[in-house]
């Protein structure tokens, strides 16, 4: 778990100040959840810990955004 977070360091050193330097502030505040994301994800990974499939999260986002979101104003995809 180690050498993942060494590699993930020095791809965030390497990147980041590349970003600032060139004033990409709205790459950064992208770049930045997403290197936590692949991080605490590998980790998981590597732990050994239950990781649901990807698919099966983005249905449960799906379905959220269908029946909290879209339904309340009358789209409704099932009929």
């Amino acid at each position: 778990m180690f050498l993942i977070w060494a590699i993930l360091i020095l791809v965030a050193a390497i990147q980041i100040p590349r970003m600032i330097k060139k004033k990409q502030f709205n790459t950064l505040k992208v770049y930045i959840p997403l290197w936590l994301f692949a991080g605490i994800y590998a980790s998981l990974v590597v732990a050994g810990a239950p990781i649901p499939n990807v698919t099966d999260i983005i249905l449960v986002i799906q379905e959220f955004i269908i029946t909290n979101v879209l339904e309340p104003f009358g789209f409704n995809f099932l009929s």
